[in-house]
């Protein structure tokens, strides 16, 4: 399933989970990832132009500052609304209910190890102006939000890597629980909830405790391969 590219895919999967989440407790922030991606579209274009064309790098520069000042704004609350949330969904999944096993997230980014994370704008300028012949040598943009990352473990082992399939979707599940106790906190509205096959995984008990969970706050759908 495509949601599971969540747990077991790439990176954009696991981003696109993070800015779904915030964007339905703050629908401004769609615009701001909207403008983001804009900007990072519109340096790859100069960066490639200017990689065809053979650009000094001064002029490079010159010419990519105005948009890498824009990506630096624009990253700087990307990535702090992402650790918010991120911390958010860890205090959430300490508190569930549904499964004992501990399950936890931690925002991973690009910056790790290569600047002070506490002073994030200001790792972000430095390492763009180090990478920038880098950049120009593949074409597009190396430095961003648009390149970090959500580690998620069970039990102390990254899921991604070492978790069975039975263990992905369970963690899936964990996360999407999270992710709709957050919107229950800031919204009145009840999201719709998929569940697919939802016994594939999950026992009758479990089951049964899952919708007693989902009433009232979730507009529920869930499939089953069994005959009830």
């Amino acid at each position: 399933a495509a949601d599971l590219e969540v747990v077991r895919g790439m990176p954009e999967a696991r981003r696109r989970f993070l800015d779904r989440g915030i964007s339905s407790i703050q629908p401004a922030y769609l615009q701001t990832i909207a403008d983001y991606s804009r900007v990072v579209k519109q340096k790859n274009k100069l960066l490639q132009q200017a990689s065809e064309h053979e650009f000094s790098l001064e002029k490079v520069s010159d010419l990519v500052t105005p948009w890498n000042d824009q990506l630096i704004e624009l990253g700087s609350v990307i990535h702090n609304q992402r650790l918010k949330y991120v911390l958010d969904l860890n205090d959430t999944l300490e508190r569930q209910f549904f499964d004992r096993r501990a399950l936890a997230v931690r925002y991973v980014s690009s910056l790790e190890g290569k600047g002070n994370s506490d002073e994030y704008k200001a790792a972000l300028r430095s390492r763009i102006a180090l990478r920038l012949s880098a950049e120009l040598a593949v074409g597009h943009s190396l430095i961003g939000p648009h390149r970090d990352d959500l580690e998620i473990v069970l039990d102390g082992h990254e899921i991604r890597v070492y978790g069975s399939s039975g263990q992905q979707r369970s963690a899936l599940l964990l996360l999407d629980l999270a992710a709709i106790s957050l919107y229950n906190l800031a919204s009145k509205d009840q999201p719709v909830f998929v569940i697919d096959d939802v016994d594939a995984e999950l026992d009758e008990r479990r089951i049964r405790r899952l919708l007693e969970y989902l009433e009232n706050r979730t507009q529920t759908f869930i499939t089953t391969s069994k005959r009830t």
